[in-house]
């Protein structure tokens, strides 16, 4: 009976560490997953700021354009003086504005690879975990065990008659 319950609390100890030690896997194979997803949407707003980028520059060049097209209607010499100050200040802004727009894409994008990086790491510290913990309940199911051998085990009456006594002989 008693060895029995024993063996029930082995395979208990077993039964825990093997949770263990699939939580721990679980958990990398989901920030792996995770972090993937960072990856793919830190590649999104790259991409992403490259294209309002040139679609800043294409704006920019009509509104030159447009620009130059009025001065022109109205009797300014187009290329020079203050007519081709605006037609710079133009380009300028127009300029200005799709770095700016690249740069924030490469930020948003920088961000996200380092929250897949910090993920990717969560995954592999819970998966180190779960093994430590595996390891504890092996090292607890041995400790449980030797206790329990201890106290199952026969004593040798000879050397259990040398034994002082609580009452003293």
């Amino acid at each position: 009976m008693c060895g029995d319950s024993i063996n029930m609390l082995m395979m208990a100890y077993g039964v825990q560490a093997g949770g263990n030690i699939m939580a721990g896997q679980d958990a990398r194979r989901q920030a792996g997953a995770e972090a993937a997803q960072l990856d793919q949407q830190a590649l999104y707003e790259r991409d992403t700021g490259k294209v309002t980028a040139e679609k800043i520059r294409k704006h920019g060049a009509a509104q030159r354009g447009a620009a130059v097209a009025a001065q022109a209607a109205s009797g300014v010499r187009v290329g020079e003086g203050s007519a081709l100050d605006a037609e710079r200040q133009i380009m300028a802004n127009t300029e200005e504005d799709a770095m700016l727009t690249l740069l924030s894409g490469d930020r948003q994008a920088e961000q996200l690879r380092y929250q897949g990086s910090l993920t990717r790491r969560a995954g592999r510290n819970a998966q180190r975990n779960s093994w430590l913990a595996a390891s504890t309940n092996v090292l607890a199911a041995g400790y449980e065990y030797n206790r329990w051998k201890g106290r199952n085990t026969p004593i040798d009456r000879g050397y259990a008659d040398d034994l002082p006594t609580r009452g003293g002989r």
